[in-house]
């Protein structure tokens, strides 16, 4: 312990003395940085204004990339959006029934047709999610 302490100490003394009045040069920010300032102090509603322009810019881009692929890409991720909707609303039935008044096997068993819903809707959403995925990946420029 004391060879490190001895070693510190001498690697803090062994740093070299600026002549008094020395500044050093300003660093320049990279060309890939001239917005960061501007985008750290943007508020929510300045973001909120642009996001349309953005959205029709990202889907114009891919539109004439390839037309099949931007239609899959959209309508697959709504599709796995309503999935997971139908996932949400099974659940919720699910733990009405779990929580009911009554023996734990008949809730387990009145709350299986709605498990089996949720199970469907999660699974078909994941495979939503894979092929929209796939379509997306697709859509390079």
């Amino acid at each position: 312990m004391e060879s490190m302490a001895r070693q510190r100490a001498t690697v803090e003394n062994d740093q070299p003395d600026d002549p008094p009045g020395t500044m050093l040069p300003e660093l320049e920010d990279r060309d890939w940085l001239h917005h960061a300032h501007e985008f750290a102090h943007t508020s929510f509603w300045a973001v909120a204004r642009r996001l349309p322009r953005l959205v029709r810019e990202a889907v114009g881009l891919a539109w004439s990339t390839n037309r099949r692929d931007t239609i899959a890409s959209i309508g697959l991720n709504i599709a796995a959006g309503v999935m997971t909707t139908f996932g949400l609303l099974a659940t919720t039935s699910v733990l009405r029934e779990l929580f009911a008044a009554g023996p734990t096997p008949d809730r387990v068993r009145s709350a299986l047709p709605a498990l089996i819903v949720a199970a469907a809707a999660v699974s078909a959403r994941g495979g939503l999610t894979i092929a929209a995925g796939w379509a997306q990946a697709r859509l390079t420029p």
